[in-house]
């Protein structure tokens, strides 16, 4: 239910009895306040005393925004108004209908923070997360691959990867939308310091509203690893620079 009010000369010529209940309290108390203004929240009374004379002197038809509201007993609940012009007795008023947010509030700001928290983890992983569209165009990238890698959001994915991975990477792609479990590659890339690395890709076909939507993915460099490994292979001379490596047959 919302709570219905009709308010002139800034008192409360009306009220139901849920904005009553909203408020703390009876319907007859809420009409013996002398001003409307004493269930707003101090930091939001010139808000709503403007809007209140912008509709009364007709200079908006109608609107809908928010306020805090303070309750009898102190306390405070976040409220949205709809309202517009009207009259009462023949002369000028507002009416309109009020609702409690304050749960929805509640979770909008929960949401942010769950939001701003995985934007964190994104931004501080030492992996490079990442998605782009069908087409292989990065639509996000985390700071570890921009620093890393030296490419942000727009520029091709292949952007990154040397000149003999790019139809690999073009391959990768394809097969991502034909695998919606996900795969896993490997991909040599050049770094902004020059050095070649090689890094294990796990991507993912992304679907909304069952459509393919963008293509996600994680990449982690092991390179040193890829180093080891061949190190213990004895049918090859490694040489190493920086990073990167090289196999000499």
């Amino acid at each position: 239910m919302v709570g219905l009010y009709v308010v002139q000369d800034e008192r409360l010529v009306y009220a139901n009895p849920r904005l009553a209940a909203l408020f703390g309290y009876s319907v007859p108390e809420l009409l013996q306040l002398p001003n409307v203004l004493t269930l707003v929240a101090e930091h939001d009374r010139a808000t709503v005393k403007e809007m209140l004379r912008r509709r009364v002197a007709g200079e908006v038809e109608a609107v809908r925004y928010t306020w805090c509201g303070r309750r009898r007993d102190g306390s405070t609940v976040d409220i949205e108004v709809l309202s517009g012009r009207t009259e009462w007795n023949g002369r000028p008023a507002v009416s309109g209908t009020i609702l409690d947010i304050t749960e929805r509030r509640r979770e909008e700001e929960a949401l942010r923070l769950r939001e701003r928290r995985l934007r964190q983890l994104f931004d501080r992983a030492r992996d490079v997360v990442f998605s782009c569209d069908l087409d292989g165009r990065l639509t996000s990238i985390n700071h570890t691959g921009e620093r890393l890698l030296g490419v942000t959001p727009g520029q091709p994915i292949a952007d990154a990867v040397i000149d003999e991975d790019r139809q690999r990477a073009t391959e990768m792609l394809r097969e991502a939308q034909r695998e919606p479990a996900g795969s896993r590659h490997e991909l040599s890339v050049r770094a902004t310091d020059g050095q070649c690395l090689t890094f294990e890709v796990a991507i993912q076909l992304h679907a909304s509203d069952d459509r393919p939507a963008e293509i996600l993915g994680i990449a982690r460099d092991i390179t040193r690893r890829k180093l080891e490994e061949d190190q213990k292979n004895p049918r090859h001379i490694l040489t190493v620079y920086g990073l990167g490596y090289k196999l000499v047959p």
